[in-house]
């Protein structure tokens, strides 16, 4: 994982004789955590990679205002995805995921 931060360099014969410093500035993507079944919605929709296949399986699913009423939107983004599978009676389909993202970006 990299860190982001400002960051001091120093090149010299020892830390006490540095003859020349500058300051870096490392601007790192915040790490994700890997998406599951249990993983909340609101975590699924955040995800660079989950979020795009989420909202497709949504927009899918016939029937449902998920995808396109963002209140209700709102309602669902605590729940943990397996949880929402099983309140839409399995229509909404999770082979639209794919394999679950697993790797920070």
């Amino acid at each position: 994982m990299l860190e982001s931060g400002d960051f001091e360099i120093g090149v010299g014969a020892s830390s006490r004789d540095l003859r020349l410093t500058t300051t870096v500035t490392v601007d790192a993507p915040a790490p994700t955590r890997p998406l599951s079944m249990e993983s909340p919605v609101g975590e699924w929709l955040a995800h660079p990679e989950g979020g795009p296949r989420l909202r497709a399986a949504l927009g899918a699913m016939e029937g449902s205002g998920v995808a396109t009423d963002p209140e209700i939107l709102r309602m669902v983004e605590s729940l943990p995805l397996n949880r929402l599978v099983a309140m839409s009676g399995d229509r909404l389909d999770t082979t639209r995921l794919g394999p679950l993202p697993d790797r920070t970006p």
